[in-house]
């Protein structure tokens, strides 16, 4: 047998670690009453975060998933999901609600998931008298599952039945979108929302190298790409679909800038003109020339910039701005003395205003 000492860091800490949610997820199965197992729960997820944030780290660190992540993941699902259905709708715990899966816990089988749904509507039915707050109540916890658990789904698949369980799983989501599927209750535009936004997060998401995906993401994300495309072709720009991606990219977008700005040492945001005016010249191209999905994301990313630099010229209006012939000046008045500098030169002024193209796409197709 391997000793400790001879185990990579990650393997050793995998292995404490799985101990641990072993431990507690029988602790929490062996309390008698529905009471107990909700208080153990409720414990639990007051440590969740840095749960989380370790398991993260071990799979980061990891070159593949061993045995010990694998039983990791597993646990850690299972308490997930135990404490999402009590933190959540604050119902009675049923400990067989996650043996409605299989015996390998997927969590992106369509079938597995509607019918864990149908269990937690009628257990917070049962306790509630009023339709609009069990309705309410309903509508978030689909919304944290999505948000926990929508994005496993393109990580696990192995072979080629787990692929198409996930495809099937990303198509059934979209055809929530689409409005399509009705199943047991109708998703409320908050629930759309966070549907879309987990969605375009994954086909979406920025990745320093192109080999920081697997295999299974890149094919998982070609087929969610594929479904999104479908779902949105052949309809308008200002369908209630195409505006919730749209939307959905946004805020996506807003999320990522707002994360790197707050890693960054510089207190001030600098105006960048040229990545604008690259982005409204990529949307007229795609207008022309790409998918009906491909033109929703360069849309979003117009109107995120849009934002942006709105919010950044309207810094000109102050004191220590001054409109010159060779541009907009500003004037650092925390420097001993006092120094000078272009805020935006005459030329990318002339820039930004003399292709309006995508600004009338914008507002003539009702987008904005």
């Amino acid at each position: 047998m391997q000793g400790w000492d001879e185990k990579p860091l990650h393997e050793c800490v995998a292995e404490l670690l799985v101990d641990a949610l072993s431990n507690a997820k029988t602790n929490v199965e062996n309390n008698a009453s529905g009471e107990q197992m909700r208080a153990k729960l409720i414990e639990l997820s007051t440590i969740a975060q840095p749960i989380q944030r370790l398991i993260r780290w071990l799979n980061f660190g990891a070159s593949q998933m061993t045995q010990s992540g694998k039983r990791l993941e597993e646990y850690w699902d299972k308490l997930k999901l135990w404490i999402l259905c009590v933190t959540t709708i604050g119902c009675e715990v049923d400990y067989n609600w996650p043996d409605m899966f299989d015996n390998n816990f997927q969590l992106y089988k369509t079938e597995a998931v509607d019918k864990l749904f149908r269990s937690v509507q009628a257990t917070f039915r049962q306790r509630s008298s009023m339709s609009i707050e069990s309705d309410d109540a309903l509508q978030y916890w689909i919304q944290r599952y999505v948000q926990e658990f929508c994005h496993k789904q393109r990580m696990l698949p192995t072979d080629e039945m787990e692929k198409k369980m996930a495809t099937d799983f990303s198509e059934h989501f979209v055809s929530l979108l689409s409005g399509q599927h009705n199943h047991f209750i109708e998703p409320n535009l908050f629930t759309r929302t966070e549907i879309a936004l987990q969605l375009m997060n994954m086909i979406c998401r920025s990745t320093p190298s192109p080999n920081v995906m697997s295999h299974e993401e890149k094919t998982f994300d070609e087929c969610t790409i594929k479904r999104l495309s479908h779902g949105v072709n052949g309809r308008e720009l200002t369908s209630d679909l195409a505006v919730l991606l749209i939307r959905a990219h946004e805020q996506f977008l807003h999320f990522e800038h707002t994360s790197i700005l707050s890693k960054s040492l510089k207190r001030d945001e600098a105006l960048d003109a040229s990545s604008f005016l690259e982005a409204s010249n990529a949307l007229i191209t795609s207008i022309q020339t790409e998918t009906k999905l491909e033109q929703l994301i360069k849309i979003a990313r117009c109107k995120f910039l849009t934002f942006r630099l709105s919010l950044l010229l309207s810094k000109t209006m102050e004191y220590n701005y001054r409109y010159i012939s060779n541009g907009i000046q500003v004037t650092h008045m925390q420097s001993n003395p006092p120094q000078t500098a272009l805020f935006l030169t005459a030329e990318q002024c002339k820039d930004i205003g003399s292709n309006p193209a995508w600004i009338t796409i914008l507002f003539d197709g009702g987008i904005v």
